[in-house]
Order: C-alpha cells, then sequence, then structure tokens
C-alpha cells in the first residue's frame, strides 16, 4: 500500500473542500479527519508524557498496596462513559447524520435531549451514592490489608466518583465536535486538563497530601478539559429546554440502550481486570500488571485517537448514499490498523522489560510471559477496536451489541481460566481471545456480507442498462 505524503499534506489545510460533488466531500472529510487526527493524537501525545511522569512519582510515594488501590480505582475511569447509559455515544450517529442531511434542528433538539436527561442522571446517581457510601466495605473490595490502606479507600473512591458524576453530563460535548467532525477541539481542551492534571499531583506529592487528592489529581484534568469544551460550544448559553423533544429523547434512548451493551462489555473487559488479579492472586500483581498494560494502553489509546474520525464520517457517507466511498475507507482503513498494531507489538516484544525496568528505577521487573501476551492483546484488540469504530459508523450499533452480549462472558471464562495456568499474563491473553471470537470473527462477516450485497447491487444495475439498450 504506496502513501502518498504530499496528498495527506495536501488535506491539512483550514479552508473546506467543496462539498456540492461527491469528489469533494470525500475530500472534506478526509481533510477534518487529517486535522482532527494531528490534533488528537498530539493532545494524547501530551497525555502519554503526563501518564509517564505520573507513574513513577505516584510510585515512589506510594506502598505498592496503595498504589495498586489507586490503580483500580483509576481503572474504573470507563464508569463515566457507562453511566451515561449510552445516550452521548448515540448521540454522535444522531449528529453525523443529521450534518449529511444539513438538519440543524435535529442537532438542537438531539443536544438539548441528550444533556438533560444525563443532568436527570447524574442527580439520581448523586442521590444513591449519599445512601450507598456508608455500607459499603471498601477495603473488603479490593482486598487491602494494611490499616491506612483501608482507611483511604474510602474517601479515595468518593473523590472519584464525584469527579465522574460532574462530568457525565458534559460528556455531550466531545460527541457533538465528533458528530460533526470537530474533533480536533477535543484534543486542545483534552491536552490542557493533562496538563493541569498533572502540576496538580505534583503539588498533592509535594505537600504529602493523601491518596485522596492523588485520585483527585487523577481526575480534575478530564473535569477542566470538558467544562472548557462546554462553554466555547454553548457560548450563548447552554442547550435550551425549549428544545427538549420526546420523541428525540425516545429515540436517542433506543440507541442510546445499545451503545450501553456495548459499553458495558468494554467496561467490564478492562476494569475488572485489576479485581480479578487482586481476589485470585493478591494486590500486589495489581502494580506488575496495571504498570505493564500500560503500553497496550497507550497503543490503545493512539488507535482510539487516530481511527475517531472514521467514525462520523462513515455516518455522514451512509446518510447521503456513498457507499462506494465507505467500502473504500473501510478497507484501508483495516488495512493501516493492521500494520501499526504489528509493528507497535513488535516493539513492546523487544523493549517493553527494558522500558518498565527504566520506568520504574528497576521496581517492577515484568515477566517476559506477561510482555508477550500484552504485545499479542495489542495486534488483536488494536484491530478488534478498529472494527468497533467502523461498525459504529456504519449504523450496526444492533449488531455490535449482539456481539458485545457475548464477549463479556467468553473473556470472563477465558480470564479466570488462563490465570491459572499462565499467572498474570493469562488475563492479557484472555481479552484477546475474546475480541477475536466476538469482534474480529462477526466484524469480518457482516462486511463481507455488505460487499456481496453492494457486487449484486452494481451488477443489477449494469444487467438492467444492458436490457435497457437492447430493448432500444
Amino acid at each position: 500500500m504506496r502513501i502518498n505524503i504530499h496528498k495527506f499534506l495536501s488535506l491539512v489545510r483550514t479552508r473546506p473542500f467543496d462539498t456540492s460533488t461527491a469528489d469533494g466531500r470525500s475530500r472534506e472529510r478526509f481533510r477534518r479527519g487529517a486535522i482532527s487526527t494531528i490534533v488528537t493524537v498530539a493532545a494524547k501525545c501530551v497525555q502519554t508524557m503526563t501518564m509517564l511522569i505520573s507513574i513513577p512519582i505516584t510510585l515512589h510515594y506510594l506502598d505498592l498496596e496503595r498504589f495498586g488501590l489507586l490503580s483500580s480505582i483509576m481503572s474504573l475511569g470507563l464508569i463515566s462513559t457507562f453511566a451515561d447509559l449510552g445516550l452521548s455515544l448515540g448521540l454522535i450517529n444522531t449528529v453525523a447524520a443529521a450534518s449529511g442531511r444539513n438538519d440543524e434542528q435535529l442537532i438542537k433538539e438531539s443536544v438539548a435531549s441528550a444533556f438533560y436527561m444525563l443532568l436527570g442522571v447524574t442527580c439520581l446517581l448523586g442521590i444513591s451514592f449519599v445512601f450507598a457510601y456508608p455500607w459499603i466495605p471498601w477495603g473488603r473490595l479490593f482486598n487491602l490489608a494494611t490499616p491506612m490502606a483501608i482507611f483511604e479507600a474510602g474517601p479515595s473512591m468518593a473523590m472519584f466518583l464525584i469527579c465522574t458524576m460532574i462530568s457525565i453530563p458534559l460528556q455531550v460535548t466531545p460527541r457533538v465536535q465528533l458528530g460533526l467532525q470537530n474533533s480536533y477541539l477535543n484534543g486542545v481542551f483534552d491536552a490542557t486538563g493533562y496538563i493541569i492534571g498533572l502540576i496538580t499531583l505534583v503539588m498533592a506529592v509535594r505537600y504529602h497530601l493523601s491518596l485522596s487528592f492523588i485520585v483527585l489529581a487523577g481526575s480534575i484534568g478530564p473535569v477542566i478539559a470538558l467544562s472548557g469544551n462546554t462553554m466555547l460550544l454553548f457560548h450563548n448559553g447552554l442547550p435550551s429546554i425549549s428544545n427538549f423533544r420526546c420523541s428525540a429523547a425516545k429515540s436517542m434512548i433506543s440507541k442510546g440502550l445499545m451503545f450501553l451493551v456495548i459499553q458495558a462489555a468494554i467496561l467490564s473487559l478492562f476494569s475488572m481486570d485489576n479485581i480479578i488479579i487482586a481476589q485470585v492472586l493478591s494486590p500486589s500483581h495489581v502494580s506488575e500488571f496495571s504498570v505493564t498494560i500500560k503500553l497496550c494502553s497507550v497503543v490503545f489509546l493512539i488507535f482510539g485517537v487516530g481511527f475517531a474520525p472514521v467514525w462520523p464520517a462513515l455516518g455522514e457517507a451512509m446518510a447521503r448514499g456513498d457507499t462506494a466511498w465507505v467500502t473504500r475507507t473501510v478497507t484501508r482503513t483495516l488495512m493501516l490498523a493492521a500494520i501499526i498494531a504489528i509493528c507497535a507489538a513488535g516493539l513492546v516484544y523487544g523493549c517493553g522489560v527494558g522500558v518498565i525496568c527504566s520506568w520504574t528505577s528497576g521496581v517492577i521487573v515484568p515477566s517476559q510471559r506477561l510482555i508477550t501476551s500484552v504485545a499479542i492483546l495489542i495486534v488483536v484488540g488494536g484491530v478488534a477496536g478498529v472494527w468497533q469504530i467502523i461498525l459504529n459508523g456504519m449504523g450496526c450499533v444492533a449488531f455490535h451489541a449482539k456481539c458485545s452480549v457475548i464477549l463479556l462472558p467468553v473473556a470472563i471464562v477465558s480470564k479466570m481460566w488462563l490465570i491459572h495456568h499462565c499467572g498474570v499474563a493469562g488475563v492479557a491473553l484472555g481479552s484477546a481471545i475474546a475480541y477475536v471470537i466476538c469482534i474480529l470473527i462477526p466484524g469480518a462477516w457482516i462486511f463481507w456480507n455488505m460487499e456481496s450485497e453492494q457486487r449484486r447491487m452494481r451488477e443489477s444495475r449494469v444487467s438492467g442498462g444492458d436490457t435497457s439498450v437492447t430493448e432500444a
């Protein structure tokens, strides 16, 4: 596959292309995608740098058990997208399709309906947490042993959940920007939030604050980024409640429930890893796994931000009926994803142990078996993640949800069996097996069916044209 760098750079410009033609629309999609990818990848580089700096700081400041507790709490970060009941993700498809039909009123109604529904969800979650907090044995939940870790578990979890609940209604903003193919704005605000979070962490360590403030430092950055992005998008005020429509709310709830299934599977697939390790092995093994899996997380972050613009572009193209562009884009996207994943996995396999040892100053030395399992997960999970973006963009949300239903049980069975035979490395291998069975194989099947259907339609049009000529 030849990569024309000059052609790619020609797309990076501030002036949009003419969208009155199919070629112009194609160029405009790639232009927005290229700009969004460059800015967002830069933002994720900032996130990676802050993570590389913050982990050694916290690892040396905390003991292994408290660091494992911190890792377990922060691994629940996806709960903010899970708690919105899938409404914000459903908003991406709605906004992208409405943009393809130039329906601005539908965008306003969908945004207002999603925002006020999420605001209601936040209020309900806040009230539920206040009543449930005193009754939850936080120390037992995280399998803690030392008195300090047990004492700090509850307040730390409370700090994390407060920041999470604040961010739930604000999740509307980055989804709207993504649906409008303006996700480069998300990258600008995200980078600012990461830097502020790192500064907060350094201050918390400098003044020897408790674990709850360390959790605050890791959670406050996204809240600040979402707040700034929201003020920019809604500079004339928050979405008007007069644009709330019951019909739009029902439609988004229907889509949201399907995304909720998908989110639940993804959230459980990775967020349960640290808990499984802590219960089956010990919290000290959580530290080894959570630090090593960061190598995988970095690659997944790059995949997520690099290929995220494909989602709204496919949705807008499907709304306009540009199916030929969709087929070409899906094929090229998957080929590029496979190449990047294999290269990244090779680097992790060859240099992973040395990187982790240098990163943690020898405190954590991962086994080669764990590094190998992470490299395998990078290849499988990277391509599977791109498949999930493609399925959502093509509107195959119901099919994606059905695949996700079996993803979680397959992953749990695989991880629980492999962790007893392969140790902590079995958790990563279990995720890879689940991805192959539940995402890669079904994704290839549905794309093959879509391509076959398009081929039959083209042949039907050609045969119809030949018949018309013969009759004439």
